[in-house]
């Protein structure tokens, strides 16, 4: 039976924490664990936990390293902003009362090597933010790592030429997964960019009962002045898992990790033979969800 890993770096956009919460609904008993990503995982893992325990459920999650490969050469800089007490870049959607969320104590990466060694084939990794923790996994034991069943990520962009965040914030990292022999289904930027939630859904799950899911979903507008409406991005990822939203067809990709176009996914005959996405059900998916969230 399919066990699956959900990697995050909840806590900036909205959209993470949509994807977890259908998968709370839906696949509770599949979920191994999730680890955090990027920037300040500590918090990621905190709001993470916070979720969870309003969701009753006791999924573990472990925090994972912080700092994209490129950043440590300092190619990149993290934004700048509020830091946190432990000098880390504060996460947006960290509310006061989830500071004393406790997480587990292990690390993400051994957690990732940990599952796939004990059940080879079986455990497919989501990948929801940049590719620090999985390409640290790869680099630690490949062999470990090659055992994971597949991975789903949203990233990536084939039908237009973008080099999309989760690929370009850690170009090295990603380059490590691609070159892995894992099977990588790819659900990109091109694909649930047109996932916007409409204002009359936005309206129903405030209306829902939601708890901190809402109250995370106003912060975000309100941080944003209301000029970025909350796209399901993560939630189209996710939806791979849970019915028939996505279509993937085969096709070979090269990532490109230099020059203008680093970051780009891009068609090429000599590249790594992937699953992409090429048509999603978009506004069904956003009526499920919805409609899931608030019945």
């Amino acid at each position: 039976m399919e066990k699956l890993i959900i990697d995050t770096d909840i806590g900036d956009d909205i959209d993470d924490a949509y994807a977890l919460a259908l998968l709370a609904r839906y696949r509770r008993d599949d979920v191994l664990g999730v680890t955090t990503v990027y920037k300040n995982t500590e918090e990621r893992a905190k709001i993470a936990k916070f979720l969870f325990r309003e969701w009753g459920i006791d999924w573990p999650i472990y925090a994972g390293e912080d700092t994209p490969e490129c950043m440590k050469y300092e190619l990149l800089d993290f934004e700048t902003g509020a830091l946190s007490g432990n000098g880390k870049p504060r996460i947006p959607q960290m509310l006061p009362e989830m500071e004393n969320e406790t997480y587990e104590s292990g690390d993400a990466v051994d957690f990732i090597l940990e599952c796939a060694e004990r059940y080879p084939g079986e455990v497919t990794l989501v990948g929801l933010g940049p590719f620090t923790n999985l390409g640290a996994a790869c680099r630690k034991n490949p062999a470990a790592f090659n055992k994971l069943g597949r991975i789903i990520f949203m990233g990536g962009s084939v039908n237009e030429l973008y080099a999309e965040w989760n690929v370009r914030c850690d170009v090295e990292n990603a380059a490590r997964v691609f070159e892995s022999k894992v099977p990588v289904y790819l659900v990109g930027f091109d694909i649930t960019r047109h996932g916007a939630l409409s204002d009359c859904q936005l309206e129903r799950l405030k209306n829902g009962n939601i708890g901190t899911l809402w109250r995370l979903t106003e912060l975000y507008i309100t941080l944003n002045k209301g000029k970025r409406v909350p796209v399901m991005h993560d939630p189209l990822a996710v939806s791979a898992l849970l019915g028939d939203f996505l279509t993937f067809d085969k096709m070979k990709l090269r990532l490109i990790t230099g020059g203008p176009a680093r970051g780009m996914t891009i068609a090429d005959e000599n590249g790594r033979e992937c699953y992409a996405v090429t048509h999603a059900k978009t506004a069904e998916l956003l009526e499920f969800m919805v409609n899931t969230l608030t019945a």
